[in-house]
């Protein structure tokens, strides 16, 4: 069978040593990967027999490995005030009414988007499954843990703030893995529509995600620019070469800063020009990041830069008038790939004063 053989907890220290090591980077990559850490405790929690392993070395020397090499990240929060662990927490947790309904039915919304109507309702189907049948088979619950332990983390901050679609995606791992034991149960026990279902489920998605997949490489769906969310996947090439020209013209040697309002912009600059430079966002009306909090960020106070942002009439809003000196005048005007984005873009020479 598909989980058959397979042992939960294996005794080697190795092997605990190397999910300490899965942990850590996975920390690294995404806070959210917390959640997974706290998936293996609650399994931990729940099963009498898995629950001496909360007391045992190796699973402590797995934390201490995550914990050592997610240390360069804490030592980095605690000289800069904590300030992307207090924005992950006001981001996902700091709403100031509870609960707010609306925002629950635009997360269960965002998720049937996510997945599709079929395969979402294949899910919903998986977890009744497990439910009913199988909530004292451990390995099976092992494999529920990290599906339902993040989404209802998302569900009740779903209660408190807006969840965007894409954040609960980490926990589909798992849930195709309870797909995988409902199409076997399926199969043995000669549920034929289930199993049909299943499959039919499989192929619509496979095909859904094709269409889209093809509709951000050249339009095919008659959407308007407004409500086509794909938009945002194209242009931006062709907008960091619109920069790129202006920016050839100002600065033949390319050794002016590249700067930005938002780090958004200065992420796709550093990624779409040719020669990937490092740029800086002034972090205006958005939270601090890479590209505001990086070291040497403060040698260019007083120095030129050239500054990239989307203006009306060429006439730098207050907010920005506080933050740079206007050396030269607007070398070329283009327009951003996002609709939303309404006024177009222009590139200043620029001297950045102190925040």
């Amino acid at each position: 069978r598909f989980l058959s053989g397979i042992s939960l907890f294996a005794k080697p220290i190795l092997l605990w040593l190397l999910l300490g090591i899965f942990m850590g980077c996975g920390l690294l990559s995404k806070y959210l990967f917390v959640l997974f850490i706290i998936s293996l405790l609650v399994f931990l929690l729940c099963f009498k027999k898995h629950r001496r392993l909360l007391l045992s070395a190796r699973l402590w020397a797995a934390m201490l490995a995550a914990l050592i090499l997610f240390l360069p990240n804490i030592l980095w929060n605690s000289r800069h005030q904590w300030i992307s662990v207090m924005y992950q927490m006001g981001h996902g947790l700091g709403g100031k009414t509870f609960p707010r309904i609306d925002f629950l039915g635009d997360f269960i919304g965002g998720q049937i988007g996510i997945l599709s109507v079929f395969p979402f309702v294949v899910l919903v189907l998986c977890v009744i499954n497990e439910a009913r049948f199988h909530l004292k088979n451990p390995k099976r619950m092992f494999v529920m843990a990290f599906f339902i332990v993040p989404l209802l983390f998302f569900t009740f901050s779903s209660l408190q703030k807006r969840v965007e679609p894409n954040w609960p995606c980490g926990a589909y791992v798992s849930g195709l893995l309870l797909v995988a034991l409902l199409w076997e149960e399926a199969v043995i026990l000669n549920r034929n529509f289930l199993r049909r279902f299943i499959l039919f489920s499989t192929v619509i998605a496979g095909m859904a995600t094709l269409v889209v997949l093809m509709h951000i490489q050249r339009p095919l769906l008659p959407l308007p620019p407004g409500n086509d969310p794909t938009i945002q996947a194209r242009g931006w090439r062709q907008w960091a070469g619109s920069v790129d020209s202006v920016r050839k013209v100002i600065d033949p040697t390319t050794t002016m800063t590249l700067c930005t309002k938002l780090y958004q912009d200065a992420a796709f600059l550093a990624f779409y020009l040719p020669d990937h430079p490092h740029t800086m966002a002034l972090s205006i009306g958005s939270r601090e990041s890479q590209y505001s909090l990086f070291k040497g960020a403060a040698d260019l106070f007083g120095k030129k830069v050239l500054l990239v942002i989307p203006v009306r009439d060429s006439v730098l809003p207050s907010d920005l008038a506080r933050r740079v000196d206007v050396v030269g005048k607007p070398a070329m005007v283009f327009q951003s790939p996002v609709p939303a984005i309404k006024n177009p873009y222009v590139v200043f020479s620029a001297t950045l004063k102190k925040p």
